[in-house]
Order: C-alpha cells, then structure tokens, then sequence
C-alpha cells in the first residue's frame, strides 16, 4: 500500500511505497499566493481603541503562521538562527571614520566618550541586538523601543518588543506617516481595553531629527518611542516580506519539509542489503519435524514464523546495531546435527 505526503490543500507532493516513489512538480498557473502584506489596505484592517490598525497577514496572523513555520522546518530554524548569530559576531565597536586611504578604505579611529564605549559594549545593547536580528529574519520587521529619561533629553535605554505582539496604525492620508504602533499579547484577535499599550512611532525617513523634534516640542519627558526596522526591498506600506518567504512561496520549504519522510523510507525500503540465504534441507526436518505437528498447515505457519524473525534480523533499520550474520549463522547451525557442514559459506552468501 502507498504512503501519501499531502500540503494543507489536500494535494499530494510525494507518494512513495516499497516499488516506486511520485511526486507532483510545477506549480498552476491560478495559484493563490499570500503575502506577508496586506492586498488591500482598505479591507484588511482591525479597530482598537478607535485606532486603525492594518492588519498583518490576510487574518492578521502572519507572525504566527511564520513562527509556526519556521519551528516545523529544521533547515529553515537552523539556517535562520545560523545568519542571526553570524550577523550578530562579537557585537559593535564605537568608532568614527576619520578619513579615507588611497584605496577607498575607511580610517576608523576610536571613540574616546567612555559612556558611549560602555554602552555599545553593554548587555542590553548586546540583548537589543540579537532580539531584532532575529524578529527581521523570521518576520520581516523588527520594533525597537526608545526610552528616555525622565526630563527627555537623553536616550537611556533601547528594548526589542517582540514583533508577535506589534501591529502598526493605518497612515495619516494628510502626512502619509505611521504615527502610533499598538502593542498587545491578544494578537491577532482584537484587544480589549486595558489588553494594549500605544506608543508613538518614529518618522521612518529620519528617526533622530524626529526625536529632535519632540525634544524642542517637550513632549519626550519620561517617554519611549517605537522605531520599525524593515527591509526597503519590499513595496509594503506597513510590514515588509522575510527574506525566506520567496522559498516558501516557490515551494521550497515544503521540500524541506518532506526530507526527513523520504529519507527514512529510502533507508527502510532502498539503503538495505539485499540477502541471498541459503539453508540445509535437513534443518526443516531437525527444526521442523512433521510428526509434531497435526498438519502440514500448522507445520508451515511455524515455518513462517521463523523466517519472519530472519527477515528482522536482517532488514530494516530498526536493530541495525545488532544485525550480525555471523550470530545468523550459528543461530541456524545450532540446530543442525554435528555431522553436517558448519562452513558459513554454505549457508549464507550476501549480494550487496
């Protein structure tokens, strides 16, 4: 009977049995492809606190829909993982360019402010990092969170909110700009009240000179802001696509997926050695003899038996550590009379 490997659509990608393995390529032409964006940014919204939130992903799920993903996927997982931790190498070093070489090259020369040094070289700097590396690469979008001091006039602290629980308000059709970002575990349901925080969101196009703005306008006192890292490859207004999702969408993630299932079968039913057993017609009538048993029947279901138990000695992969031919062989040879051959050739030739 043939196992079948079936997508959510309840199409079947790869059909394989101990004969022959299927499985279906291309892709048709209709396929229904979701993005990480929105379709239309008039339909697709969510209403909090009388704030228009664009949702992200068709049901506002797509970050745990591409979490879901990402932890079914060991290649993908890794691979992810793998990149944050190489972007993310020894942390950052506080310097400056001072000039440019005759090749081109930077002349970086070393900040002296201690606090700054202490800073960039501090844990939570070190925490900011690796959180935001990894919410852009599993999802596409990163919000680092701002915070003051207590009369606004200097940055003390930068926090990574987990892009899971981040969800941005539709623009000012005046201005064009996100203004506020809602923050809640709810998502994607809607919050209730008291269930989210609002914060105000940094202009995209230059987030200092914003921050300077609200300084001179005394409105950063004790605050914090929201700053949106995305990829300005993607045309999305609000969120930006993973840099996986391409693979994902092609069809390749699915592969990846399948792997694990078509390796174990190859092993179960390909990567084994085929056996060529031969043995003493005089082992039936000692193992075997036909005055213990009622009929020639029964005599032959014990008959099967035995052979199934050779059978799982030598195939398969479960009890591959314990497979020994030899063990095989005097196993059989023990029940056959001390007269006989006790050659191993005799009984058992491999045609590996």
């Amino acid at each position: 009977m043939a196992n079948i490997l079936y997508n959510k659509s309840g199409i079947p990608l790869m059909v394989y049995s101990k004969s022959y393995q299927a499985n279906t390529t291309g892709t048709p032409a209709d396929k229904l492809k979701n993005t990480a964006q929105p379709k239309n940014p008039l339909e697709d919204f969510t209403t909090v606190g009388g704030i228009k939130i664009s949702s992200w992903g068709a049901a506002n799920d797509f970050p745990s829909k591409a979490d879901a993903i990402i932890s079914s996927v060991g290649v993908l997982n890794s691979g992810l993982k793998f990149t944050r931790n190489f972007t993310l190498g020894q942390g950052i070093f506080a310097c400056k360019v001072a000039d440019y070489d005759e090749a081109g090259n930077e002349i970086l020369e070393r900040v002296k402010d201690k606090s700054l040094v202490v800073f960039a070289n501090s844990r939570l700097v070190r925490k900011y990092m690796a959180k935001a590396l990894r919410d852009y690469l599993k999802f596409g979008c990163a919000f680092v969170q701002v915070l003051m001091n207590a009369d606004g006039s200097q940055i003390v602290g930068i926090n990574t909110i987990n892009a899971k629980y981040c969800r941005l308000e539709f623009a000012d059709p005046q201005t064009g700009t996100v203004n506020r970002c809602v923050v809640s575990g709810k998502w994607p349901d809607a919050p209730a009240e008291g269930q989210y925080q609002v914060y105000d969101v940094l202009d995209d196009y230059d987030p200092f000179a914003d921050l300077q703005r609200r300084s001179y306008g005394n409105k950063t006192a004790g605050k914090s802001f929201v700053y949106v890292i995305r990829d300005s490859w993607g045309n999305g207004e609000y969120y930006s696509s993973p840099i996986w999702w391409a693979s994902y969408l092609a069809g390749w993630v699915d592969i990846a997926k399948t792997v694990p299932s078509f390796l174990k079968k190859a092993y179960e039913n390909q990567i084994t050695w085929k056996w060529h057993i031969q043995i003493p017609y005089a082992l039936w009538d000692k193992q075997f003899p036909k005055t213990d048993f009622a009929n020639i029947e029964l005599r032959k279901q014990d008959i099967d038996s035995y052979m199934d138990g050779i059978e799982a000695n030598l195939c398969g992969t479960e009890g591959a550590d314990k497979r020994n031919i030899k063990w095989l062989a005097l196993n059989v040879l023990g029940r056959i009379p001390s007269r006989s051959c006790h050659c191993e050739p005799c009984f058992f030739r491999s045609n590996g």
